[in-house]
């Protein structure tokens, strides 16, 4: 049982610390060096995640519900990632990595956006995978850390491919070439078809995907696997190729060949359940040579794939790409500038005719409640003149004028049954009126929030007629193609449909 007293140092890895040790000399993985990390915090063994959450918040001044903590776990093939969240409950002694004294807890933060919450996660339907974006090698560090999505496990990728060049910085029309980070030593790494699911294609929590433009896939790839690098990064040195005595046959060879990658692929998999810990380590083998050379040399020159360009080719390429994607942004800022003002001037607009409407509104009540003291008087007058049909009517109906008018020397003629009917007649007349007025009222409220409610929440204009995938949130055709995320949720849009209202 855990003692109460005994310390545990919880040492909590972020975006900012995978940006500071993601480089040229590091550039598979995530984090190197756990000691360098910002986020350290001591707590009792006896504590659990919410109290981390807590004590977390308050360090980084942001809400514990934008909060979410991810375990980390040591995979087969020598590979440390994030591998699963971890539920408030949880209690650091259970958490504690074994043989480590004292005891310590590494855990991956993943924070939300200011404004914005954080997606939802489902571990049966999404998944996190972490994006790196390789940035040509003529800077000083070609492989940078950008940031983490969260992927649907049975949506293809290439309709979940503009949120993870949005994560990359790589927005725009241009090809995108993916491959995957699958271990670090001896450096491998595999391409990612865009028409397979991430279930498919074997991705799970913890994968490193490095995005790269079309023109520059294969130079992320001889990059990534360049062995010069090797010492620098801390895996092991390159080895001299066995001797002739050493090398299997031809026909071993090419078994090995076909087996040794679903081998890896299968091993670089497979998470241990309960001690994130890696085991003793094995006898390292020896490196294969190159297989099948003499296939390699039998290749015809007019066979041959077409020289690669020089690296000031590849420059002035990328410098015009730059040049064609910065035109793109600046036109379509300056477009979405345009409708931001247009927008504005119509929600003016807006505004003075709802003001001109209340305006009118009070100005038909008025009038309405002059009627109400009017319609009796009406009545006199049309009772005068059907059945007398003269110019001028008689004294008694000059009285009963002057009464509707509520002079007093009229009303005192009157008798009480007769002052009590003339009262009703008035009392039903302003009730009418009344309900009148409220059901005109009424009915014009309900015909302008129907027509609010058919109107596209972002251009105030159009009317909705698309629905957004998978909110289901509404817009007008026009808004629902300029925008990547819903306005009304925030989530990434990943269809579109028609809808008739």
């Amino acid at each position: 049982m855990a003692s109460a007293g005994r310390l545990c140092s919880v040492r909590v890895a972020s975006a900012t610390d995978f940006r500071a040790q993601v480089g040229d000399s590091n550039p598979f993985e995530l984090i190197h060096d756990f000691q360098a990390v910002e986020l350290v915090l001591s707590l009792p063994e006896t504590a659990r995640l919410l109290d981390v959450r807590r004590l977390a918040a308050e360090r980084l001044g942001a809400p514990p519900q934008g909060l979410r903590f991810w375990r980390w776990a040591q995979r087969r093939n020598g590979t440390y990632r994030p591998h699963a969240p971890v539920e408030d409950g949880s209690a650091l002694s259970a958490l504690a990595r074994r043989g480590h004294q004292p005891p310590a807890v590494h855990l991956f933060l993943e924070r939300a956006a200011p404004g914005s919450a954080l997606p939802p996660y489902n571990p049966s339907t999404n998944l996190m995978v972490f994006v790196k974006a390789f940035r040509g090698t003529l800077v000083p560090e070609p492989v940078k850390y950008m940031g983490h999505a969260v992927l649907q496990s049975t949506l293809p990728l290439r309709a979940q491919l503009p949120e993870l060049r949005r994560v990359a910085g790589m927005a725009g029309r241009g090809e995108v070439d993916i491959v995957e980070e699958v271990q670090h030593s001896p450096p491998r790494v595999d391409p990612v078809d865009l028409s397979h699911t991430p279930r498919e294609a074997e991705l799970e929590s913890g994968d490193i995907l490095v995005l790269a433009h079309g023109a520059e896939g294969q130079d992320a790839r001889s990059w990534l696997l360049r062995t010069d690098r090797q010492g620098r990064a801390g895996t092991t040195a390159p080895r001299p190729p066995p001797s002739p005595q050493q090398q299997p046959p031809p026909q071993q060879q090419l078994t090995q060949q076909i087996v040794q990658p679903a081998a890896q692929r299968q091993g670089s998999r497979t998470v241990p359940p309960a001690d994130p810990q890696p085991g003793p380590p094995r006898a390292q083998q020896p490196d294969q040579p190159a297989l099948l050379p003499p296939l390699q040399q039998q290749v015809s020159p007019a066979d041959q794939p077409p020289a690669t360009p020089s690296a000031a080719e590849r420059a002035v390429q990328l410098l015009q790409q730059a040049a064609q994607e910065a035109g793109q942004a600046a036109l379509e800022q300056a477009q979405l500038r345009r409708q931001v003002e247009q927008a504005t001037a119509q929600a003016e607009q807006a505004v003075q005719q709802v003001a001109r409407l209340q305006e009118q509104l009070a100005a038909k009540e008025a009038q309405l409640l002059q009627l109400s003291s009017q319609q009796p008087r009406q009545t006199a007058f049309d009772q005068v003149s059907s059945s007398s049909r003269a110019e001028q009517a008689t004294p008694q109906q000059r009285q009963q004028l002057l009464a509707l008018e509520g002079d007093e020397a009229a009303c005192r003629a009157l008798s009480v049954a007769e002052l009590q009917a003339l009262h009703d007649q008035l009392e039903g007349s302003t009730a009418r009126l009344r309900r009148l007025l409220v059901d005109r009222r009424v009915e014009e409220a309900q015909a302008e929030a129907q027509a609010r409610a058919t109107e596209c929440s972002v251009c105030i204009s159009a009317a909705k007629d698309t629905r957004l995938s998978p909110c289901g949130h509404l817009l007008c055709r026009q808004c629902s193609l300029r925008v990547a995320h819903c306005p009304v949720c925030r989530q990434a849009v990943v269809g579109r449909e028609r809808a008739f209202l």
